[in-house]
């Protein structure tokens, strides 16, 4: 059994990784294909000064991420996760909305402004943990939700909405039309111990860059192919031709498309049926612009309203506006480093260190919908999707789910599959 998979993000090299091992007992071969001349995907990180900063993929949580963390156990990386509490503060205008607390910054806000924006934000992820369990909840808009909320009006505009947006990368009106269990997953799977304490989110030391590196030096078996673009794949009678942009042709039994599915439903145009082609055409995405930098761009002027995580409300453009995050590493590394969606910013940073473009899925209840129906294909003529687009909500952990499911399907038997179901 041969098997190709395109794309070197977490999804294609996990999924490599668990297959790796059973090179000469279930597997006869592995190809991995990934067109840029790095691996990782969206887990990009990039030195600054003496430290780091990752481009893409950032916050970790062992308890709402159990599968990854099982990962990073295996390869000995769970030791390199640093605490990083995260704490929001929301700007509209020229002043925050809300402001949360966090234990190196401020404690809980004693105004009765403060207290009562807060209180507004509580009732909010109160109603979100509610519907945690409910499978409706997938398939219901955001602003069913959020609009019969006993809260005022403006705290849903300018506080509740940005919020939601700045996660996805999409605009303040289409955030009433996610899937709200998408849309609140994270603010409620990895919520705090007690009201007045931020959320419990980790960094991996280093970067996320690290856990591809750590991934591909593991793979013994693998044969990787980068700056191999692939430029056509067609079903023969010996199965999936695989041609690339560096003239190699591979032929394969199964085909694993860790890309987004815009590029799978190109690929496999020739080779896959109308039916995978209708559900791939129906997944969502947006183009997000991310850029690392060293001036205070995007955060208050005034250092006790910094938050790990500021979020500013643009102005109106042309009937639209967004909400962009920046992070700042301050509070989590001690580097007056910042990450920041730089995409409808109406100004770039001064002291730009790089910038990426990514392209990141819209969990829209039209997402959540096509997720169901892809899992009913999934593996049919050995053609198979992974990536954190293809279950649950878009995570590292959505991309490590989505890589063993794919591998189970490919060969039940393989030992690592067993080791990340089981480990405790």
């Amino acid at each position: 059994m041969r098997v190709g998979i395109i794309g070197g993000g977490i999804a294609g090299l996990t999924t490599a990784w668990l297959l790796d091992e059973s090179v000469g007992a279930g597997i006869d071969a592995i190809t991995l294909l990934e067109r840029e001349h790095r691996l990782g995907g969206h887990a990009e990180s990039v030195p600054v000064d003496d430290g780091f900063a990752d481009l893409g993929a950032q916050h970790l949580a062992p308890d709402a991420f159990p599968v990854h963390t099982r990962l990073l156990r295996r390869l000995g990386l769970d030791e390199g996760l640093i605490e990083s509490p995260l704490s929001v503060t929301v700007t509209s205008g020229t002043a925050p909305v809300v402001t949360t607390p966090h234990p190196r910054l401020r404690p809980q806000p004693t105004g009765a402004a403060g207290n009562a924006d807060l209180g507004h934000l509580n009732t909010f992820l109160a109603r979100a943990a509610e519907l945690e369990q409910d499978p409706d909840a997938w398939y219901t808009p955001v602003g069913e939700i959020v609009e019969p909320l006993d809260i005022p009006d403006r705290f849903k505009r300018e506080a509740v909405y940005p919020l939601l947006a700045s996660f996805v990368g999409c605009s303040l009106e289409a955030t009433r039309d996610l899937s709200f269990r998408a849309a609140v997953a994270f603010l409620v799977r990895n919520s705090p111990e007690s009201p007045g304490q931020p959320p419990p989110w980790r960094n991996l030391d280093g970067g996320l860059g690290g856990l591809a590196d750590s991934l591909a030096e593991r793979l013994r078996n693998t044969r990787i192919r980068k700056g191999a673009s692939v430029t056509r794949m067609r079903r023969t009678e010996h199965g999936h031709e695989i041609t690339d942009s560096t003239g190699g042709t591979e032929t394969v039994d199964h085909v694993v498309f860790a890309t987004p599915p815009d590029t799978a439903r190109r690929l496999a145009a020739d080779s896959a049926d109308p039916e995978l082609d209708g559900v791939l055409r129906r997944f969502d995405f947006v183009r997000s612009v991310v850029g690392v930098h060293r001036d205070p761009t995007y955060v208050p002027s005034e250092p006790g309203l910094r938050s790990t995580n500021n979020i500013t409300v643009s102005e109106r453009h042309r009937g639209t506006r967004w909400a962009e995050t920046s992070t700042w590493y301050g509070p989590i590394t001690g580097a007056q480093v910042f990450k920041s969606w730089l995409t409808h910013r109406d100004r770039l940073p001064t002291e730009l260190v790089t910038a990426r473009e990514y392209h990141h899925p819209v969990p829209t209840v039209r997402n959540m919908r096509a997720q169901a129906v892809l899992e009913e294909i999934q593996g049919n003529d050995g053609l198979h999707c992974a990536g954190s687009w293809t279950v649950d909500v878009d995570s590292q952990e959505s991309a490590v789910r989505s890589a063993v499911a794919t591998a189970r399907r490919i060969l039940p038997s393989a030992q690592r599959i067993k080791a990340l179901d089981d480990e405790r």
